[in-house]
């Protein structure tokens, strides 16, 4: 392979033109439409100026977006700011400025507010996510999908595909599947479109769902206008064809399918087949359809059909695909397989099975080890091309690439820098269709996790591009095999998300904690993994799970081993890594959770809390105020943990408050509990804080 781009441009050309006939449907017609579009609660967003891409997050005209969620926007010329207001909620953004406030609380954007073309830009996930909406990228179509009714799905399907086993199409509410034979490979999966190949690549098998919309849709009329289309597009000379007399009803699963067949003539006497079957299922058209040489529906299609069984006892079909999400490889292999997969599960080779691959769409990609030992992460902006054992490609857009490959080493005498070395030849020089590829850095070392990486830089430029894009290329050696990481972009400077996900590959770290992230990941709810992952798990070391979303607030690290909860009646006011500040209704009633690595400080704790509680007397006698001793600082065991405490009082311009404080430690990382109030006496709802601390 010269050239990773070039393999991905060819191979993406050759798929995408190979299933165009499929499943052919009536909310893609031919026309010139936007880039990228912005459907709010099923309806497309128009603007005089189109959505751009930049640094990974869509930008939108500032006053139709917030006019589409019902809110009144408010523009200050002399200071670019921004205010937005809808019922009780107020936004306030300026121009080229990070920072977002919603009422009392300052929010990071990763990209601010910009002026394009004399029109006001804004984030629209920041925008949407702020009036409580809910906001989906889907990068097989460029969509940004929001839902504001919490009663509504963005998310309705999620895949899963282990290397050697079943795939899963997975309801995001757990009551019904559809899987596919192992043996298949995975083509593309975006969301409600999943399309699969078999090993020769001669037959493909496509999976769509297609939300219904009319109040008066029949599927009788659907199946014969797709029908209709099927054969406009492929006339036969002198054969005349009747989309009724095709179409044949059929009942599977006590469902209602219509379906029909389709040959068409090639070449040198060969006939290729199109199979199609239509049924409806919670509004939602479902399409199964196969395009290929065999003159009758294949099993991997008849065994797809008949897994899909939304009537069935809901109870069973969700134990069962908990069970199928965090079970160890080995452990699913012996157990009982429900009947619905019974034909086409397959007994794996545990050698070969070296990873699965997880895809939830809009949450952080998982590649898992067989043995779960380590995790890679993909960020959930990008949308998965392929996912094969060994080969995974994911596009951001039309020009942002990741690889993650890997390859077993069968040479006793590998060398790393040998093989970084003749793979950066094999991708410098003139290549094909004109392209030039140069050497903008040489094979380097870094190390990542204790891992020691060779990596290289090249730059490839071609006849009428306006810019070139660089290739970066990382390869690691773990546990026999070679992993590259790679990143194709127009950037000029590594991708975070590339770092990101090298990073997340840490096959060093201790096992158990990351048997317990995995095990929580795969079998958590919907709504709980998305609250794991909104942060992406590499980016930052504790991950804060809103309220709204859980029982109580919540505190994690990437691990998943334990939790800090804090009660719903107190609101995140501040939030910083590894700080957290939450105020109760009440003025000056606040809880304030720190974490802080031990950079220089006295190792007991005692001494630890001597020092800090120095520092914040002299912070408040500079201030103006007076610090003084109610209880001395002691030792306090709760639960499992040793924490040592102190209270003290402030008095200041008539104001008197109180200050707690519980302070522990933890594999190298310092935690305190800091509760500020008008009484020393402490809440129930604070002691529930500090007591919920034990990993």
């Amino acid at each position: 392979m010269k050239l990773k781009l070039l393999s991905a441009i060819v191979f993406m050309t050759l798929l995408f033109t190979s299933i165009l006939p499929l499943c052919v449907s009536a909310e893609e017609p031919i026309t010139s439409a936007p880039a990228i579009a912005v459907v709010l609660d099923g309806t497309q967003l128009t603007f005089d100026v189109q959505p751009q891409i930049v640094a990974g997050r869509t930008l939108v005209p500032m006053r139709k977006i917030f006019e589409a969620f019902g809110a009144t926007v408010e523009w200050n010329e002399e200071t670019k700011t921004i205010t937005a207001t809808k019922d009780s909620t107020v936004i306030t953004m300026q121009i080229n400025n990070t920072t977002l406030k919603k009422g009392d609380r300052n929010m990071k954007l990763d990209v601010p507010p910009q002026i394009v073309d004399d029109r006001t830009l804004v984030p629209v996930r920041a925008i949407g996510e702020s009036f409580g909406a809910q906001v989906l990228w889907k990068a097989g179509t460029k969509t940004v999908q929001i839902t504001t009714d919490p009663s509504l799905s963005a998310t309705p399907y999620f895949f899963y595909e282990p290397s050697t086993f079943p795939k899963l199409i997975v309801s995001s509410h757990k009551d019904w599947y559809i899987s596919i034979d192992a043996s298949s490979k995975t083509a593309s999966a975006n969301e409600g479109d999943y399309a699969f190949q078999n090993t020769t690549k001669t037959n493909l098998f496509r999976i769509k769902m297609q939300p219904i919309s009319d109040a008066s849709f029949s599927l009788h009329q659907f199946v014969q206008d797709r029908c209709n289309e099927r054969i406009a597009a492929n006339p036969q000379e002198g054969v005349t064809y009747s989309a009724e007399e095709m179409i044949q009803k059929i009942k599977v699963n006590d469902l209602d399918y219509e379906m029909f067949n389709y040959a068409i003539p090639g070449e040198n006497g060969t006939t290729s087949y199109d199979s199609y079957y239509y049924t409806v299922w919670n509004n939602t058209v479902f399409c199964f359809n196969y395009y290929g040489w065999e003159t009758t529906a294949p099993q991997i299609l008849v065994n797809a059909i008949q897994s899909f069984q939304p009537k069935s006892e809901k109870t069973a079909t969700a134990s069962f695909i908990t069970n199928y999400l965090s079970n160890p490889m080995s452990t699913l292999a012996a157990q009982s397989k429900p009947a619905a997969i019974e034909t086409d599960y397959k007994k794996a080779d545990y050698a070969d099975d070296f990873y699965s691959f997880y895809d939830t769409q809009d949450l952080t990609k998982l590649i898992v080890s067989a043995k779960k030992d380590w995790y890679i992460t993909v960020d959930s902006t990008y949308g998965t091309q392929v996912a094969n054992n060994g080969n995974n490609f994911f596009m951001r857009g039309n020009s942002d690439i990741l690889y993650v490959e890997t390859k077993k080493i069968e040479d006793t005498a590998f060398d790393l820098t040998a093989y970084a070395t003749k793979t950066l030849t094999d991708r410098t020089g003139i290549l094909e269709n004109g392209l030039t590829n140069t050497t903008v850095k040489p094979i380097d070392t870094i190390k990542i996790n204790d891992l020691e990486y060779k990596m290289f830089v090249n730059k490839t430029e071609y006849p009428g591009a306006e810019a070139p894009f660089y290739n970066y290329t990382y390869f690691t050696v773990w546990d026999g095999m070679i992993f590259e990481f790679n990143s194709t972009t127009f950037d000029t400077t590594v991708p975070q998300t590339l770092l990101d996900t090298m990073q997340s590959f840490n096959p060093k770290a201790e096992k158990s904690g990351i048997d317990r992230f995995l095990t929580s990941y795969l079998s958590a709810t919907e709504t709980a993994r998305k609250a794991i992952f909104r942060l992406n798990i590499s980016e930052k070391p504790f991950i804060y799970i809103s309220g709204n979303e859980m029982a109580t607030q919540s505190i994690v690290p990437p691990a998943a081993n334990w939790n800090i909860s804090v009660d719903n009646s107190y609101v995140l006011s501040e939030e910083s890594n590894g700080n957290y500040t939450f105020a109760s209704k009440e003025v000056g009633d606040t809880i304030v959770l720190m974490m802080f690595e031990n950079k220089g400080f006295p190792k007991q704790l005692s001494e630890i809390t001597t020092y800090i509680l120095a520092g914040r007397n002299a912070a408040t006698e500079q201030a103006g105020a007076q610090n003084s001793m109610i209880k001395k600082s002691t030792t306090e065991t709760i639960g499992n943990r040793t924490f040592q405490t102190y209270t003290s009082q402030t008095a200041y311009t008539g104001l008197t408050y109180f200050t707690t404080s519980y302070l522990t430690e933890l594999d190298g990382v310092y935690y305190e509990f800091l509760y500020v109030g008008k009484t020393a006496d402490l809440p129930e709802s604070f002691l529930n804080t500090v007591k919920s601390f034990q990993p």
